[in-house]
């Protein structure tokens, strides 16, 4: 039996322009290289990277 990765959920509002723009180019990314890249994988590198700096600047204060 496989277990599913513990996955929480997350929403937030944006302006529809950035979400029309995040969409294309999404798209053209697709239509280009045939991969196919969400929102989700862009969200969770970023949100991991942004925990990775602030970590980064917690060490340098200390």
């Amino acid at each position: 039996m496989t277990t599913k990765p513990d996955i929480e959920q997350i929403s937030f509002r944006v302006p529809r322009t950035l979400a029309d723009q995040v969409r294309r180019k999404l798209l053209d990314h697709k239509i280009a290289t045939r991969e196919r890249i969400t929102i989700t994988d862009i969200l969770t590198q970023a949100l991991q990277d942004y925990l990775k700096s602030e970590e980064g600047k917690e060490n340098e204060a200390q």
